[in-house]
Order: C-alpha cells, then structure tokens, then sequence
C-alpha cells in the first residue's frame, strides 16, 4: 500500500462519517421518522436530556465492546466512527432546516437513509475497521452467512422496538429505513465491489503490525 492508497482510504472514511451524519440530519429533519437505531439514540436522549449527536457517540463505543463477543475486534475507523458520526450530526443539526411542505421532507427522509447507506458503505471499504454497528451486522453476516438484506431488517426491528419504548418517535420514514436500508447498503456494496462476507476489517492489531512492517521495509530500501 502507497502513500496514494493511504490517502483514498481516508478519503473514503470522512467522506463516509459526513454522509452518515448528514443522512442522520436529514431523517431528524424530515420530522416523518428516524431510522431505527436514531429512534434509539432520541430515546435515550430524552431519557437522560443528553444531545442526539452525544448519545450516538456513546452508544457506539458501547457497540464496540458487544461487537467484541462475536469476535469482531475494532480497528482506528471503528474509535473514529463512533466520535466523528456524532459530532457531524451535532454540527449539521443546525445548519439544516426543517421542510417547507410533505413533498420536500418526503425527499429529505429518502434521500437521508440512501445517504446513510452510501456513507456507512465508503468508510467500510477503507478496511481500516467497521463502525461500531456495522462490526455487529459484519460479525453476525460472516458467523451465519447470511445477506445483510436479511440481517439488518431484525436486528433494526429489536432496536427500534427498545427506541421506542425510552420515547423515541416513529413514522413513514422508520419503517423506509427499516425495509431499504440494508438493501441499499447492499446495491452499493456491489457498486463499490466490497463484499461483506469475504472482506475482514483490519483491527488495532493487524495495523499495528503492518505499519511495523512497512517501516521494516522502508528501512531495509534505505
């Protein structure tokens, strides 16, 4: 890997933590619904009076450690995820108006969960380690061989469900989310020819190792 693959890596990470910030923006915005695991975070931002954008900062790092137990270990894009998602969502929140009419939140609230698809999509190609959640439905895709299509929906259903029961709201566009969201991440796993159920995110250990071995190799070329 050169320093020019380097670069794209990390181009695909920011630009993938923006366009999930934005996507969780534009869904709040829409005031049509959120996706399940935002009902979750507006739950427990309700619950404790804590910032939305907070909230998804620490039930990331929470995410982290139960991705552990199914033995998907974080890598620097997975620390990353959990602070960055969460402070361009308290960055963009009020910079984003709410919609005019139905029509307009109707485009916001889609185009909010393809964003969030495309965006949690691009950071996982980097390989530099999943988003605390995606290390879950990573983990449970590879464990059980299965397409995230079929994963995500009930996994989202449980989180939803506990969102909901701590106050958060639901609507036309949870249930989008809900039933398009993997599918979407799915169509630009295939456009981005990243496959889930072959790829495995570089942990802290793999790329500490590897950034020993490429200064090896520099020192050896030198």
């Amino acid at each position: 890997m050169n320093a020019k693959n380097i670069m794209k890596k990390i181009a695909y990470l920011y630009v993938g933590f923006f366009l999930v910030g934005l996507g969780i923006v534009l869904s709040v915005k829409s005031n049509l619904g959120l996706a399940p695991w935002d009902v979750l975070n507006q739950g427990i931002s309700r619950t404790f009076d804590i910032n939305i954008g907070i909230v998804n900062i620490y039930v990331g790092l929470a995410m982290i450690v139960i991705a552990t137990f199914i033995k998907v270990y974080p890598g620097i894009a997975t620390v990353l995820n959990a602070i960055f998602c969460g402070l361009f969502i308290e960055l963009l929140m009020d910079h984003i108006p709410h919609p005019p009419n139905l029509f307009i939140a109707v485009i916001m609230n889609i185009l909010g969960v393809v964003l969030l698809a495309l965006g949690s999509a691009l950071y996982l190609k980097a390989i530099l380690g999943a988003g605390p959640r995606d290390s879950f439905f990573l983990g449970l895709v590879k464990k059980l061989q299965i397409n995230i299509t079929y994963i995500r929906p009930v996994v989202d259903g449980i989180v939803l469900l506990t969102g909901f029961l701590l106050g958060g709201t639901i609507g036309l566009g949870t249930i989008v989310a809900l039933l398009f969201l993997g599918f979407f991440m799915d169509v630009f796993f295939r456009l981005l020819k990243y496959n889930p159920k072959e790829v495995t995110q570089m942990n802290f250990a793999q790329q500490i190792r590897y950034l020993k071995e490429m200064r090896n190799h520099e020192d050896s070329s030198s």
